[in-house]
């Protein structure tokens, strides 16, 4: 079958719209899907613009939601004419899988890379293969995946509000519900606040914490997470700009802290000086993530969700406090469980998906990147026009 998506050939190459070749017929343990909404996330801009973790040419794209067109015959979690929701396949016979740790699944990384006997599903309009990132490659009318990557879904809520559940938002709200589990009385800092990092400020209000300090360089953003239920609010760059990044103690002070830093000083002063519980970091770099593992309260963890660089830790500090650096993926979730959890909380009115959202046309692919990039939007979610 021939449909269309938007493949990337080169790292920093913009999406190319093609028409596309696909196996017909799914093997016995797939199912193709008609993708009515993609979302996207930062992984996809981090492989887009720098061409690793896939082997391109591919198709990029791994939170999508569409109908299910047709089953394998080994298939037995969906069926035709059911909505569901794509994530990463897990191999559900590991000792992991077994537990429902599905997103540890010791053969989920392979196969995120495709079938086992590595033939393609689907190829280019000159009859090259194309990747599919995480399994999905959702930036098409149409895709191909492990009966493991689909979840059924309830028909009566929108793809557009779907499709993100698939990835971010279940990273964000996951890590604070499923695997850092705070109390009421925890205080809970957030860095960064793009669709991960909001998506954790809605798991800790979901948690019932009662004090949640957002931080971000956008006041726009920071005004999104205060109607999300952010309790205090904190400008990076306005304090860096006033401060600066940085600065030096000497003397017994700086014994344990030689580098202190304002946005640190801010965070704590939210607490009256004491530290946060919980500090959760999705921007991933050296210069937020000092920082925040420095605000933790003694015992307190610094949970890193996106773990695409390496991070420098202020381990002499970290000793002394009894402080901790953790990570986890997918927000630890059980998908099966997780995705209807959130998108229930959704229908009640508890986790606002749609005020997260910026709508675009999949035509305007390269548009919605931009936008994300610049800030503009915190969540694009492209729909296919039917």
């Amino acid at each position: 079958m021939k449909f269309k998506a938007a493949v990337i050939y080169k790292p920093g190459d913009p999406f190319e719209f093609q028409e596309v070749e696909m196996d017909d017929e799914p093997r016995d343990d797939e199912v193709l899907v008609k993708i009515h909404a993609s979302s996207i996330c930062h992984s996809d801009e981090y492989v887009r613009s720098a061409g690793v973790a896939i082997k391109l040419p591919a198709i990029l794209g791994h939170e999508g939601a569409g109908v299910v067109q047709k089953v394998g015959s080994k298939v037995t979690k969906v069926k035709p004419g059911d909505h569901v929701i794509m994530t990463t396949p897990h191999c559900g016979e590991c000792e992991n899988c077994k537990k429902g740790k599905y997103t540890a699944c010791v053969h989920g990384y392979e196969l995120q890379f495709g079938r086992k006997d590595k033939t393609a599903r689907i190829r280019d309009k000159n009859g090259n293969p194309l990747g599919q990132m995480m399994g999905q490659g959702s930036f098409g009318e149409y895709t191909m995946v492990f009966e493991s990557s689909c979840v059924k879904v309830d028909p009566e809520i929108p793809f557009d509000i779907v499709a993100p559940v698939g990835c971010g938002f279940t990273t964000g709200t996951g890590t604070v519900l499923n695997y850092l589990k705070p109390k009421p009385d925890d205080v809970v800092a957030v860095y960064g606040l793009g669709s991960t990092g909001t998506a954790s400020l809605m798991g800790a209000v979901l948690a019932g914490c009662k004090t949640i300090i957002a931080v971000s360089r956008s006041d726009k953003k920071l005004e999104l997470a205060k109607k999300l239920g952010a309790t205090h609010l904190i400008n990076r760059t306005k304090i860096e700009e006033e401060k600066g990044h940085q600065y030096e103690v000497s003397g017994p002070e700086g014994f344990l802290e030689p580098i202190k830093y304002p946005v640190t000083d801010a965070v704590k002063d939210c607490t009256g000086g004491r530290g946060v519980d919980y500090a959760i970091v999705t921007a991933p770099v050296d210069e937020v993530a000092i920082p925040a593992i420095k605000s933790l309260a003694t015992y307190g963890e610094c949970c890193i969700t996106a773990s695409l660089y390496t991070v420098e830790a202020p381990t002499q500090r970290m000793q002394a406090m009894n402080t901790k650096i953790s990570s986890c993926g997918m927000g630890d979730a059980n998908k099966y469980e997780f995705f209807p959890y959130i998108l229930e909380q959704y229908k009640k009115g508890n986790y606002p998906i749609d005020l997260l959202l910026t709508h675009y046309s999949f035509e305007d692919i390269n548009q919605a990147f931009r936008d994300m990039e610049d800030g503009i939007a915190v969540k694009p979610v492209m729909e296919w026009k039917v």
